[in-house]
């Protein structure tokens, strides 16, 4: 909610925002049972995202330090983030390389930090860092390149899906309820308006 109404300068769709997440049932059900990690990567990008904004409105280095740290302590918090991380500060970087070395150095300093201790930890224990993903991930029973590619815009597609938005959800039921799916149907409207808002 807070982010929200940063970037948009209204109390009221942070308000709205905050009501949505509050009765998005994924959100809910993964907060109940799942708090070692998905959630609090969920965090770290957020609170990331919302001191990026600040940043760039405000232009005080703090802010691209708290953006900085925040990636940071999201490496940390779940296995994909040690994908998901490196690919947002990419984007970050693609988005603000302007804005001067003080920036930069804030928002590059605190991840940089924590990839070397990542990397001193994966010395001593190899294969560990990516244990799991190898598990679940794309290339988990190594599929050739063009199979992975496959299977990525496979599950890719699903998420798009009726039946996982409003219907059922994941079949994973750790993951929903399998009543409705991953999103309030409310929401789909807004969805719909605020596409078209950014399209004019």
């Amino acid at each position: 909610g807070q982010m929200a109404t940063g970037l948009t300068g209204s109390r009221r769709v942070g308000i709205i925002v905050m009501l949505l997440i509050a009765t998005t049932p994924w959100v809910f059900l993964m907060s109940q049972v799942d708090l070692e990690g998905n959630i609090q990567m969920v965090l770290a990008v957020t609170v990331a995202c919302w001191c990026l904004a600040k940043a760039d409105r405000s232009g005080d280095v703090r802010w691209w330090w708290g953006a900085g740290a925040a990636l940071a302590i999201g490496v940390f918090t779940y296995s994909i983030a040690r994908l998901l991380i490196p690919l947002l500060l990419l984007v970050a970087l693609t988005c603000f390389w302007r804005r001067g070395a003080r920036a930069l150095r804030g928002l590059l300093l605190p991840p940089i930090a924590a990839a070397v201790v990542l990397g001193a930890w994966w010395l001593d224990n190899p294969g560990a860092l990516l244990a799991r993903y190898s598990s679940v991930g794309l290339f988990a029973n190594h599929p050739s390149l063009l199979g992975a590619a496959a299977r990525f815009a496979t599950n890719y597609l699903t998420y798009a899906s009726p039946q996982f938005l409003l219907i059922q959800g994941d079949g994973n039921l750790r993951q929903t309820t399998g009543v409705g799916g991953v999103l309030p149907a409310v929401a789909v409207p807004l969805i719909v308006i605020g596409i078209l808002r950014m399209w004019r």
